[in-house]
């Protein structure tokens, strides 16, 4: 039996499909994910036909009951997992054909810490500042910014190992942060965050 769709749903769909989200920052068109059968289990579809999208600068909740296909899409978004059919953009980048751009546009903040015990908050954020490709001359700017905007200045040159959990979460929003440098007056371009 066929799910009934919420009319904001399909009014949103119906705009996405229309052509009307073209200069939004994300689209998702028609996204679909499905894992194939696996022994006695059935094959599982964690992302149903999904259209979608995110206007630049728009604050956008992703609300969901568990198994609803939330972190599968955003994996997909991410370019962790391919969908099985179906489209999506981030600033007009496809995740499929030019993921490398598209991530360019995104910080990622997984459910679990993407952090390694023996190195401190500086160290993480300065790798993660070199990986996104942040100008040598500003990576240290970039830290010390970020380090005081989610309150780990007192921790900063501790190793993460020996962090407690809420400050392993600040620093992983930081790293999710290091490619969004919108904290430097000379970084202007719109960019997405994504939270797990």
């Amino acid at each position: 039996m066929p799910l009934k769709e919420d009319a904001d749903v399909g009014n949103e769909r119906n705009r996405v499909e229309g052509g009307q989200a073209r200069s939004d920052t994300v689209i998702v068109q028609g996204l679909r994910k499905v894992y194939p059968s696996r022994g006695l289990e059935p094959v599982k579809v964690a992302v149903r036909d999904l259209s979608l999208g995110i206007p630049p600068r728009e604050c956008f909740g992703f609300l969901g009951v568990n198994g609803a296909g939330k972190t599968t899409t955003l994996s997909i978004l991410s370019g962790d997992i391919r969908p099985t059919s179906g489209e999506a953009y981030i600033n007009g980048h496809s995740v499929l054909q030019k993921l490398p751009a598209a991530q360019k546009h995104i910080g990622y903040c997984p459910q679990f810490d993407p952090l390694l015990d023996l190195m401190t908050a500086r160290e993480h954020l300065h790798m993660y500042a070199n990986l996104k490709g942040v100008p040598e001359d500003d990576v240290k700017e970039v830290v010390n910014i970020l380090v005081e905007a989610v309150g780990l200045q007192k921790y900063v040159d501790r190793v993460a190992g020996a962090y407690s959990g809420g400050n392993k979460r600040k620093l992983a929003l930081a790293i999710a942060l290091v490619s969004l440098p919108v904290y430097l007056s000379h970084y202007t371009s719109p960019k997405l965050i994504l939270f797990l």
